[in-house]
């Protein structure tokens, strides 16, 4: 993405453009950096259709063809962004430096969490659970704008609040993680020299057994969860 965005950094250098479209498309070549300045220029762009003016009849083809950014990429710049407007609007007087930013994953992370929504996963975005207290929004606000904890870290500290798994969840869980390590010591009892033949294959036959006794408890277990 990088050499893509100074060349077209170059173009329009070379077309004499020296505006805001310019800063934009240098903002998003170091937005790992300053991602709010990018967000907050994001915004300006699609709330005034701005990139009318350049050529586009949408925000999309304009972010995705000349930033090269996916439509992800922006929802999360954007929705960040808006979520410091509303309840930390004094980071942006942050210099970035002696007084640092959160990441924007980290504040993506607080967003989804105020307003009850999952993060992507796996299987897509999560049904929405309901809005947290007050008391884990202040816990949470801290841990992201003072502690600065990234959003590995906040997974593993608010996650148990915030998504708390079901029963369905943890069993279902349970379940994989055994017939995964059946299947492992599977493998293992075929290179093992140290009981007879006869001992080897029988274990092998009972843990073959459990295996399938497991893969047919996984479907409907699957689907209770589901």
């Amino acid at each position: 993405m990088s050499k893509g965005l100074e060349r077209t950094e170059r173009e329009l250098e070379a077309r004499g453009e020296v505006g805001l479209r310019l800063e934009v498309v240098r903002m998003a070549r170091v937005f790992k950096r300053s991602w709010v300045d990018l967000a907050q220029l994001l915004v300006q762009v699609r709330s005034e259709g701005i990139y009318r003016a350049w050529g586009y009849d949408d925000f999309q083809r304009y972010y995705v063809g000349e930033l090269q950014l996916k439509q992800a990429t922006v929802d999360k710049l954007t929705g960040s962004y808006h979520a410091l407007e509303r309840h930390a609007p004094e980071v942006f007087a942050r210099d970035g430096l002696a007084q640092p930013m959160p990441t924007v994953d980290a504040v993506d992370y607080f967003a989804r969490a105020l307003a009850g929504d999952g993060e992507r996963g796996g299987r897509g975005r999560e049904a929405p659970r309901e809005a947290p207290s007050d008391e884990v929004v202040t816990e949470l606000k801290r841990a992201v704008f003072e502690d600065h904890l990234p959003v590995t870290a906040l997974r593993k500290r608010f996650d148990p609040v915030l998504r708390p798994k079901r029963d369905e969840d943890v069993r279902l869980e349970h379940l994989q993680k055994t017939s995964a390590a059946v299947r492992k010591l599977l493998q293992l009892l075929e290179g093992l020299d140290a009981i007879d033949d006869d001992r080897r294959r029988a274990l092998s036959a009972d843990l073959e057994e459990l295996s399938r006794e497991l893969d047919r408890a996984a479907p409907g277990l699957a689907r209770a969860v589901s």
